[in-house]
């Protein structure tokens, strides 16, 4: 770094990156406690799905047999069809359906044969399927979590890398689901932890908390007027380094 340094030169501005302001979508139930940097925090309304002119969920999905429904997604990057094999072992012999979306990465036929509980998509709006659904097993990525606890679903959470990790121990702290470490990984252990979330009312009850929280606004679009703090915090932040949004 200080041989690049050297031959570019210092940055014309430097910006203290703590005092920029910090756009959070996670609800504060959701933060880490004693786990924030930023001196300038604005809270807004994250995106927990649209849909889309025309977006219905397919009717193999609305077909399926049982009362209560699963969704498991792996995100995507580790959505090869080999990376489903212990959710998928854990869950297709419990008495629910299971909605797998894999990504258009990879081809639905490669999970084929699946029992008449399941189904397979490269993608389904989650705003529609959701609320069909009493949990979520997945890699507890931000957009996956976040529209689960939008609808009050608990999840069993499969971390993999980056920030999941992260979400996940909140999303255990919190009490609106279990999440279980690589090493920790099995179709037993899914299969036991899935059937916690859905049989213990606990675990929904901590999820729709989150969904009531005043400060979480979990659905809808920010106002004009949260628009307009949002520009105004930013142009100051600017202005004090010499520089403006204008």
């Amino acid at each position: 770094l200080d041989r690049v340094r050297s031959s570019l030169g210092d940055p014309a501005w430097r910006v203290p990156m703590a005092d920029t302001p910090y756009l959070d979508p996670f609800p504060a139930v959701l933060q880490a406690p004693d786990d924030q940097p930023f001196t300038d925090v604005i809270q807004i309304r994250p995106d927990a799905g649209e849909v889309r002119p025309g977006d219905v969920l397919p009717e193999r999905v609305i077909a399926l047999p049982y009362e209560r429904t699963v969704y498991l997604t792996l995100g995507t990057v580790f959505n090869a069809a080999a990376e489903f094999a212990a959710p998928l072992d854990a869950l297709r012999d419990l008495p629910v359906n299971v909605v797998l979306t894999c990504g258009y990465g990879t081809e639905p036929e490669a999970f084929e044969p699946l029992p008449p509980n399941m189904a397979v998509e490269q993608y389904v709006p989650q705003t529609l399927l959701l609320p069909r659904c009493s949990a979520v097993v997945c890699h507890a990525g931000a957009g996956t979590i976040i529209g689960a606890l939008a609808h009050g679903v608990p999840l069993v959470c499969l971390p993999r890398a980056a920030d999941q990790f992260g979400n996940a121990l909140q999303i255990s702290r919190i009490g609106a689901g279990i999440t279980l470490l690589p090493e920790q990984v099995s179709a037993e252990t899914i299969r036991d932890a899935t059937r916690s979330v859905l049989d213990d009312d606990s675990y929904a009850a901590a999820a729709a908390s989150v969904k009531t929280e005043p400060r979480a606004k979990l659905a809808g679009n920010n106002d004009g007027a949260g628009t307009l703090e949002v520009y105004e915090r930013f142009d100051r932040a600017w202005r004090r380094v010499g520089l403006a949004l204008d």
